[in-house]
């Protein structure tokens, strides 16, 4: 979920991993170099899920 300065991914554990290490390997790939921020909050509730 996109927001002014962030992206939230949430999920389960191992699938939201696997996805942004398939990001991160996509955009080496195509740029060669990125920047990455990553914030691990167990509990962290930013997405009410239905």
């Amino acid at each position: 979920m996109p927001s002014a300065t962030s992206t939230v991914v949430q999920g389960d554990f191992h699938h939201v991993m696997r996805s942004i290490q398939e990001t991160i390997v996509s955009c080496q790939e195509e740029f060669k170099m990125a920047v990455y921020v990553l914030k691990i909050i167990p509990g962290y509730g930013a997405i009410q899920e239905i």
